[in-house]
């Protein structure tokens, strides 16, 4: 029995495994970046002063709904004038 038709043909499909794992770990590498310290240290004061907003304005409907919307990715999509459901998109 001859082998070698049946190793190249391995080799073949081992080298299409490995370009794409290749191209996955690139992918991966790709990802969300971590934040740096000064960046964590400015979201930190920026959230601290939005509680604190939140806090004293805590008891108005109307403000619990604008912090709600304004934090939802929708309200963030209808502040740009992107309303993706109007237009059947995700």
């Amino acid at each position: 029995m001859d082998l070698d038709p049946i190793l190249r043909e391995l080799r073949a499909e081992l080298k299409r495994v490995e370009d794409a794992i290749s191209a996955l770990e690139a992918v991966c590498r790709q990802g969300r970046r971590s934040m740096g310290e000064d960046e964590r240290q400015q979201v930190s004061i920026r959230m601290v002063k939005y509680w604190a907003w939140l806090a004293e304005n805590d008891e108005d409907p109307a403000v619990r709904e604008e912090a709600r919307r304004h934090l939802s990715n929708a309200g963030v999509r209808a502040a740009a004038g992107d309303d993706r459901r109007s237009q059947g998109g995700a």
